[in-house]
């Protein structure tokens, strides 16, 4: 029992020691380091409970503005335009302008049926249309010289209703109608070379004596103009009577001088 007090004993001695020996250490640390500035001053405690204390700060709420969430606003990017849908919403734009300024339908019935500049009866063709063509008109526009009405066409022509064109709101027909153009190739129709100029444009096969009468139109009309038949007028001859004088004129002088 008596052993077993003095180990204690000893024990509570080193122990002792242990501390007052870290003690006198540890103060000449502390003020090394505080007089270096390694250490920082320890923060102010604000009590939970005072009324001049700053309300706690909260993270924003996802609900709030854009402007509040500061930095957690994502940012806006803008849409990837895809060419393809950018041209077809091009093309459906162009055909609904298209569709609204030429609504009606149209078809030629003469073989060349004129365009004009202007829709008035006097002004230049510009074009021609042949028989079959179909085409898209605009509503009727004011004009002259048309009974049932101008309508303006793609390319900034004009044609008039009843005169080798019909007109409707529905696509129109024509039976019989020739072969179609051939887009597709260099030449779209079926031609002919004529060797000569003034060759004439029959809509049916003419009779003999039609085609001897428009020859001879078109020879009066591409005749070469007349020749000029007025001569220059001769030069003048000297007289018997002047060369008489002059004679008689030289006689005299030569009989004064041998005088």
């Amino acid at each position: 029992m008596m052993g077993s007090m003095a180990s204690r004993a000893r024990a509570g001695l080193l122990l002792a020691g242990a501390l007052a020996s870290s003690a006198c250490d540890w103060r000449p640390f502390e003020a090394d380091l505080e007089d270096a500035g390694a250490l920082a001053p320890p923060p102010e405690t604000v009590s939970a409970f005072a009324d001049d204390a700053p309300p706690p700060e909260t993270e924003p709420a996802l609900s709030d503005p854009p402007e509040r969430l500061g930095a957690l606003a994502t940012p806006e990017v803008a849409p990837v335009v895809d060419p393809e849908a950018a041209a077809r919403a091009r093309e459906e734009a162009e055909r609904v302008a298209f569709e609204a300024a030429f609504p009606l339908h149209g078809v030629t019935f003469h073989f060349l049926a004129r365009v004009r500049e202007a829709p008035r009866a006097s002004a230049k063709v510009v074009g021609y249309l042949r028989r079959g063509a179909t085409f898209r008109a605009s509503p009727r526009v004011p004009g002259v010289g048309c009974a049932r009405g101008w309508h303006e066409v793609p390319g900034s022509g004009f044609v008039c209703r009843g005169e080798g064109f019909l007109v409707g709101r529905d696509p129109q027909t024509l039976a019989p109608a020739p072969a179609p153009p051939r887009a597709a190739e260099p030449l779209p129709y079926a031609y002919a070379w004529a060797p000569e100029d003034g060759v004439p444009q029959y809509w049916r096969i003419p009779t003999r004596d039609e085609e001897a009468t428009i020859e001879a139109l078109l020879a009066r009309r591409f005749a070469p103009p007349p020749a000029d038949t007025e001569t220059e007028p001769e030069p003048e001859t000297e007289t018997e009577t002047d060369t008489d004088t002059d004679t008689e004129t030289e006689t005299e002088t030569e009989t004064e001088t041998e005088t």
